[in-house]
């Protein structure tokens, strides 16, 4: 088994550890779901496979824009009843 097999096979793990290690060590666990997107990201990013324009990725890129303003403390324009 190729090294970028391996480190795919285990990036679930990688991002499990970098979860608890951003939320409990550093106390943000706002941001540290974040991690979780290395799980699919990780083929494209060492190579293995390439983007394919899907619904999912729409809709991931969709949330992540409406998502990181409010995350970020940015609300302008945003209002909430």
């Amino acid at each position: 088994m190729s090294f970028r097999r391996r480190l795919i096979a285990a990036t679930p793990l990688i991002s499990l550890v970098l979860f608890f290690t951003i939320g409990f060590v550093f106390e943000k666990f706002e941001y540290a779901w974040l991690s979780f997107f290395l799980i699919p990201l990780m083929p494209v990013l060492v190579g293995y496979k390439r983007i394919q324009l899907s619904f999912t990725l729409i809709i991931t890129v969709f949330i992540l824009l409406l998502g990181l303003p409010l995350m970020l403390g940015i609300q302008d324009g945003f209002y909430f009843y």
